[in-house]
């Protein structure tokens, strides 16, 4: 009787498979037979029939349900397995993470660039702020971040490449770790200005304390960056900026030299002094030759100041934005200096008709002694003819283009054209007739300043026809 070595149920002879389980029935070969059919036998073996027989064979195999969990939870867990690891390769790839990393450039995202990059140099460290000057860069030149990728992408990186993509250790322990590796720039600074300072970024550098600075800046990050000198002088300071843009190249030179530039200044007061952005420079004008170093952007200006007995004048002031000769010319009449003027020749005049009036020569006011001696003799030589005078000063008009401000042996001397309107009437003491009438005179006055009184007084005064302009300053009373 034969039995089925799957199952162990009952063959019936003739029987090729057991009506039981379906396992083919085979009979023992012979020794001589069994060299023949093992190669027979391995073929059926690694036939697609095997798993076909496997899963008969498990189909009709009697597990328990603790058995049929553990084998659902082995094939769970070999899916998932499957599934992560497809996934972790994805997200791992070096394509996915060259396009993290140029992502993560064009959204300045710092925090996610300072995980990613290192340097080929030790001495270059990747912080927020190195990475601040990068992305400044790429939002100046965009095109640069397409260049990047393309490089990047292509697999074209060389020595000479901005950024390299390497290997790098392992993400979660199976997948490869790549980081984006940046390469040094160098900056060379040339200067040679005294005390000039260097800025990199609004960061002070170096304070220069020689004609013949050279100093190299770096470990630095390709990025954009801006160099300042500051070269404070005598008079002014001088300045110069530069925007580095570093990709190209590994190494720039940075020229701060600053242009020292010097001019010609002069004035037409030789007692006048130099005023440089509001400050006395101590120099009379016409004493200096040349005037400098100076800036030539309108960052400075000058202008000329004189002291008088009666006060200051200044010139016009004159930005610089070339090196031609500059002549600074003094405004003596200023405002105030006008309103004082014509102050004096009203007050002159009203003291004039009162001691008129009054006959009484006390009453005279902002005369010169020489002045002061001819009216009072004119009162005097009325009183003994016994003639009298009535007026009344109506109104003053002050041709203000007319002031001129001189100096004569060391005094100071003004004239200013003036008319003036009146009702006035000369008559004897007989006279019954003493109607005021309305009169009008045009006058050029002379004054000088007293030293001794602190006032301008009157030297004199001249007829001439009338005012030669229409700038007038009108006084009524």
């Amino acid at each position: 009787m034969k039995y089925c070595k799957n199952c162990g149920a009952k063959i019936d002879e003739g029987k090729k498979f057991c009506s039981n389980c379906g396992t083919k029935i085979t009979t023992e070969p012979t020794n001589s037979e069994g060299k023949e059919d093992y190669s027979s036998y391995k073929n059926e073996f690694y036939s697609p029939s095997i798993f076909n027989k496997t899963y008969t064979y498990l189909k009709n195999k009697k597990f328990s349900r603790t058995h049929k969990i553990l084998i659902a939870l082995i094939c769970v867990l070999l899916l998932c397995s499957l599934i992560l690891i497809k996934i972790g390769q994805a997200y791992t790839s070096k394509d996915k993470q060259i396009s993290e990393f140029t992502e993560a450039l064009a959204n300045n995202n710092t925090y996610k660039l300072t995980k990613i990059m290192k340097s080929s140099d030790p001495r270059l460290v990747i912080d927020a702020s190195n990475i601040n000057n990068f992305i400044k860069l790429i939002k100046k030149h965009p095109s640069y971040l397409k260049s990047i990728t393309n490089s990047l992408n292509n697999d074209t990186t060389n020595s000479n490449s901005i950024i390299t993509v390497k290997k790098e250790g392992k993400k979660f322990l199976l997948f490869n770790n790549y980081v984006f590796e940046v390469n040094p720039y160098f900056i060379n600074i040339n200067s040679n200005c005294l005390n000039e300072e260097i800025f990199m970024n609004g960061k002070k550098l170096y304070k220069i304390n020689n004609k013949s600075f050279s100093k190299q800046i770096g470990p630095l990050m390709p990025g954009s960056y801006e160099l300042k000198g500051i070269c404070k002088e005598k008079y002014t300071t001088l300045s110069k900026n530069l925007d580095l843009d570093l990709f190209d190249s590994n190494m720039i030179n940075a020229d701060l030299n600053v242009d020292e530039k010097f001019i010609n200044v002069s004035c037409d007061n030789d007692d006048a002094y130099l005023y440089a952005n509001g400050k006395n420079t101590g120099l009379k004008v016409n004493d200096i030759d040349d005037f400098g170093p100076v800036s030539t952007d309108g960052s400075i200006s000058l202008y000329a100041e004189v002291t008088f007995p009666w006060g200051t004048a200044k010139s016009d002031k004159e930005k610089i934005f070339n090196t031609n000769p500059v002549n600074l010319k003094i405004n003596l009449t200023n405002d105030s200096l006008k309103t004082t003027l014509m102050n004096t020749i009203n007050d002159y005049n009203k003291g004039w008709m009162a001691a008129m009036n009054s006959l009484d020569p006390s009453k005279l006011a902002n005369c010169s002694p020489e002045e002061n001696s001819k009216l009072t003799s004119n009162i005097n030589n009325m009183k003994s003819s016994n003639q009298l005078y009535s007026g009344k000063l109506t109104k003053t008009n002050f041709d203000l283009n007319s002031i001129k401000i001189y100096k004569e042996d060391n005094k100071y001397y003004a004239s200013i054209d003036d008319s003036e309107y009146m009702n006035e009437a000369y008559y004897n003491k007989s006279d019954t007739n003493n109607a005021l009438k309305a009169a009008n005179y045009n006058w050029e006055y002379k004054m000088y300043y007293d030293e001794n009184s602190k006032k301008w007084l009157i030297q004199g005064n001249s007829p001439i026809s009338s005012l030669s302009s229409d700038n007038i300053k009108n006084f009524n009373f």
